[in-house]
């Protein structure tokens, strides 16, 4: 008895930590994928692109994420044990795709790297969701809107801090 409240204690404390890392990866990934189109204004200049190419890279980069998620949910329920590391996959996967488009000497390889930001993106919401509602059973939909939150967050500061960098 004594074992599984302790182990129940556990449970709740590794909760918070969880919703917190959750919340916060996702106001990241947000944070990148809003800061993108502001980007996308100095990257047209660099490879004298025209506003329709301009188009097409942020139409490559929505259209991936679409493709993306309608794999991903297989994935997701299939390898569920694998949650933390998908996750932690996409916040790097984000960054050598960000890299890889900052350091591109080649439209070739920048479309590369706008496809690759297609993935982290569009991965990132499943197992996060899936963890949240499976250890928030009793407070399933005050968790996902927290995890809401931090998207609301990255969204607002991502234009933001793109602008300053440029």
């Amino acid at each position: 008895m004594a074992q599984a409240v302790q182990a129940s204690g556990g449970h709740r404390q590794n909760r918070g930590f969880i919703l917190g890392s959750l919340t916060f990866g996702h106001g990241v990934a947000h944070l990148y994928d809003l800061g993108f189109p502001v980007f996308l204004t100095e990257i047209a200049k660099t490879f004298s692109l025209t506003t329709f190419q301009t188009g097409i890279l942020l139409g490559i980069r929505v259209s991936g994420s679409g493709l993306v998620s309608m794999g991903a949910g297989v994935l997701v329920d299939r390898f569920r044990n694998e949650w933390g590391m998908m996750l932690t996959a996409c916040m790097v996967l984000n960054v050598i795709a960000f890299v890889i488009i900052g350091l591109s000497p080649s439209l070739a390889l920048l479309i590369f790297g706008v496809c690759l930001i297609s993935i982290p993106g569009s991965l990132w919401h499943l197992p996060a969701i899936a963890s949240l509602s499976r250890r928030f059973t009793d407070r399933r939909a005050f968790a996902i809107s927290i995890h809401s939150f931090g998207s609301t967050v990255g969204n607002s500061l991502g234009p933001l801090l793109a602008g300053l960098l440029l």
